[in-house]
């Protein structure tokens, strides 16, 4: 049997006889982000992810007059070095979604964020195999993952300046 007492304390009732035990406060839950309703937050990386996939359908050139990159117009250099700030994006809007939305611990979001998003990133990839003139490779893979890594651990960061500021 316990008793609640005004404040952290509780009286606790026990074969042993009666003794005040302390009960630990938990933390304040987070708050909801007014600007969006709690089950919408997973829209801005699904929107993002959907733009990622309609640049990865642009057919490739492969001809000798053309680089090799999307259509032919970009460079491959450029092509290889977007795939870092593109997915740095995806990082950031999945860090955010799920620390609001399911209400997470930042390090437990980062890791999910960076998880959902370098699996997402092969997936690209294997999908790129698929497109005419693009092929696979798993050096953009690791730079999607590289990117999903930084993207995660901006918003972290900027999350902590944010709280330390108050």
């Amino acid at each position: 049997f316990t008793r609640i007492l005004p404040g952290p304390h509780q009286r606790h009732l026990c074969r042993h006889g009666p003794h005040d035990i302390t009960v630990p406060s938990s933390p304040a839950p987070l708050q909801q982000d007014p600007r969006m309703p709690p089950d919408r937050h997973w829209v801005a990386p699904a929107l993002y992810m959907a733009m990622i996939i309609a640049l990865s359908s642009i057919p490739g050139s492969s001809g000798p007059e053309m680089p090799s990159g999307p259509a032919g117009w970009i460079p491959p250099i450029v092509s290889n070095a977007l795939h870092v700030p593109v997915y740095a994006g995806l990082g950031f809007l999945w860090t955010y979604a799920l620390i609001r939305g399911r209400r997470l611990t930042p390090p437990q979001a980062a890791l999910m964020a960076l998880a959902i998003a370098a699996a997402f990133g092969a997936l690209d990839e294997s999908y790129q195999g698929l497109v005419p003139g693009r092929t696979t490779s798993p050096g953009d893979w690791l730079a999607d993952a590289a990117g999903a890594a930084i993207g995660c651990t901006v918003f972290i960061l900027w999350r902590w300046l944010q709280t330390r500021e108050r």
